[in-house]
């Protein structure tokens, strides 16, 4: 408990540094949110500025901001007209969640039971054929693999859509993008972990007693081979979530990541910042929660941690 309460007292600092530096830096970027505007006199300009509070200097500004922030209240959207960022992460955060969501399970279901075979039979054509595999998943870029599957799947069997967020159907392409790599990363890291517990002394003691490889690893070596996966799991759920900014993009998915691109392109402040911030919160929140179900798998863990 004293380890859970330490670790959110230090999550708000780091939030609030990912608040003031995102600030910073999208305020000291060339260009500006109306540098879009036609033909936009100086009257105009003006008006623009004081009514989004931009006409004031940078530490007003930036007070302003987190004295709002400290009330839950991002601001309001500049690209997107009479739209809050709060509304519009409300939005568009289910979209992504369910999205990577998606992909973590398909992720997890198919990379661990991977590195169990290839562990289970190790050196075999299953073992070399699966690793090699794997490093095609990590080599593979996302948007390469994505349009792969789009003429796959959607062009030459016509079997899924291609773009668009209309249904369960539209989820498979771009979950299938996103967990590629993490199918491979947990292969590797699973196989590589019960091997390390293989050869340890009390497994080879068991060996010796006639107990089969079968039941050393799914009864024994599993429980601790599995601890550096769960650890895994945390900056993987995170990097899924963020890797979602061009899977999105690219399959037209109205997910955070899109509006987060589309923030970036227009110099929209206030809705750039808030995706960093939610990015960020999601990225503390996933690695704290990887930590306390390795805790929670070896109480060893714990106790240290909380020492």
């Amino acid at each position: 408990m004293a380890y859970l309460v330490r670790r959110l007292l230090i999550s708000l600092p780091v939030l609030l540094c990912v608040a003031v530096f995102s600030f910073l830096l999208v305020h000291y970027a060339p260009g500006s949110p109306f540098t879009s505007e036609k033909n936009i006199s100086d009257e105009t300009l003006i008006a623009l500025k004081k009514e989004y509070g931009l006409d004031r200097s940078l530490p007003m500004q930036l007070a302003l901001y987190l004295r709002n922030l400290s009330k839950g209240y991002l601001g309001r959207s500049v690209y997107y007209k009479d739209q809050t960022v709060n509304e519009i992460i409300a939005t568009a955060l289910p979209v992504s969640a369910k999205l990577g969501l998606f992909a973590l399970m398909v992720a997890l279901l198919i990379g661990i039971p991977i590195g169990i075979l290839s562990a289970y039979r190790k050196n075999s054509w299953l073992d070399h054929a699966s690793m090699a595999v794997s490093m095609i998943g990590i080599s593979l870029p996302g948007f390469v693999l994505a349009s792969l599957l789009i003429l796959f799947f959607s062009f030459y069997l016509g079997w899924l859509p291609a773009v668009g967020y209309a249904g369960p159907r539209y989820v498979i392409l771009p979950a299938l993008t996103l967990s590629a790599p993490y199918i491979a990363y947990l292969a590797r890291l699973t196989r590589a972990s019960l091997l390390e517990v293989l050869s340890q002394e009390y497994i080879t003691t068991a060996r010796a007693k006639g107990v089969s490889t079968a039941r050393l690893l799914f009864r024994h070596a599993l429980k601790n081979g599995i601890l550096p996966v769960i650890s895994f799991l945390g900056p993987a759920s995170a990097g899924i979530l963020t890797g979602s900014i061009v899977v999105e993009k690219i399959f037209a998915v109205p997910g955070l990541g899109i509006n987060f691109i589309h923030s970036a392109l227009h110099r929209d402040y206030f809705l750039a910042i808030g995706c960093a911030l939610v990015y960020g919160a999601l990225l503390i929140s996933f690695n704290l929660l990887a930590d306390l179900l390795a805790a929670a798998a070896d109480p060893r863990i714990a106790h240290d941690r909380a020492g």
